[in-house]
């Protein structure tokens, strides 16, 4: 076995004796930490190096929070937006459609009128349908049906 093992490594070995008895026995100690910052010790060592270096790395991890939940806000805000937008199109498009369906019913093309307001119905309830088994398949909660 090297014996450039790092401190944390012991090998067991040796005997009562004295002659060197491989046991082939290694112990092994492994930490594990996660986390925007890094482990204390590990900050410790930093301030023990640079001082005042731990407050400047816990500032700037609280700065990228600050920026992280303003960027989230900011994207839920304009989805909102796009949204509204979207169904703002979608009612004056087919209010369009229905419209220019009614004028041809009256104005005696019933089966050109019939195919429109039709289609514009159709597709309407189709996109209701997808939306809500868009909204199944990607685990958001589905609105409530409001009675």
């Amino acid at each position: 076995m090297p014996r450039d093992l790092p401190d944390n490594i012991h090998e067991e070995s040796g005997s009562a004796d004295g002659n060197r008895q491989d046991s082939g026995q290694v112990s092994l100690i492994r930490q594990e930490f996660a986390g925007p910052l890094p482990h204390p010790s590990v900050l410790a060592g930093y301030d023990d190096v640079v001082p005042g270096s731990a407050e400047r790395i816990l500032r700037m991890a609280e700065k990228q929070l600050e920026h992280r939940i303003d960027t989230e806000s900011l994207l839920a805000r304009e989805q909102m937006r796009q949204a509204t937008r979207g169904q703002h199109y979608a009612l004056f498009i087919c209010s369009l459609a229905l419209v220019i369906a009614a004028g041809l019913a009256f104005s005696g093309h019933e089966v050109t009128a019939s195919i429109i307001g039709g289609l514009d119905l159709i597709g309407l309830a189709a996109v209701f349908i997808a939306g809500r088994v868009f909204v199944r398949s990607s685990g958001e909660a589905e609105p409530e049906a409001s009675e």
